[in-house]
């Protein structure tokens, strides 16, 4: 693991931006889905539509963190937290948008304060009461955290196959008497005397 990077800043960066973009696809996606037919939106009091989303949206949070290919233990808990603040951000910026809607163009700066501070109020409300939207969240973290779970284990354990092993034992050293050669000599060979006449078997 010292010798690979573990991808815990670029995973915090790229989650972070994919928050950003999968609150704003949320919120589309929560204002588009208004022209469904009325069939299709009251289908199990909205919950399968709802759950749909929110699947999406922590696959994209997921998936975002998988290319960083991350070796963090902490990045699959921090995704599940990114997708759960994405499907924050995107209701909070569906129930904002909507009160822009119907109330028409902010003259001012605080009348724009105001009517974010009122929204954010009833969103909060309708967070402590409603049991709906605690499972559109657990939807959401759920993908996010398995897929980046799942991806850090692949890369650690392959990480600790490629990792060499270590020698079983030191070898002990050889003991040498003081002044003793490291290498043993060679016996000297008998030297040919130039002048000496060779028999064919030389």
């Amino acid at each position: 693991m010292s010798q690979q990077r573990s991808g815990l800043l670029a995973g915090l960066i790229i989650g972070f931006f994919a928050t950003l973009l999968g609150a704003a696809g949320f919120g589309a996606a929560i204002y588009f889905s208004a022209r469904l037919p009325l069939e299709v939106r009251q289908f199990g009091d909205g919950v399968p539509l709802g759950g749909l989303i929110s699947l999406a949206l922590g696959l994209v949070v997921g998936f975002a963190l998988w290319a960083v290919r991350p070796r963090s233990l902490v990045l699959p808990f921090a995704a599940a937290l990114y997708a759960c603040a994405s499907l924050l951000l995107g209701f909070l910026g569906t129930f904002v948008a909507s009160a822009l809607d119907t109330g028409g163009p902010m003259a001012t700066a605080d009348e724009f304060r105001r009517v974010v501070t009122a929204e954010a109020s009833v969103f909060w409300s309708v967070l402590k009461t409603s049991s709906r939207f605690w499972l559109m969240l657990a939807l959401a973290a759920c993908p996010a955290f398995l897929l980046t779970l799942l991806r850090v284990l692949r890369l650690r354990r392959r990480t600790k196959l490629e990792e060499p092993a270590p020698d079983e034992e030191p070898a002990e050293p050889e003991y040498r008497a003081p002044f003793e050669p490291l290498n043993a000599p060679t016996p000297n060979r008998p030297t040919t005397d130039l002048f000496t006449p060779r028999t064919p078997q030389q």
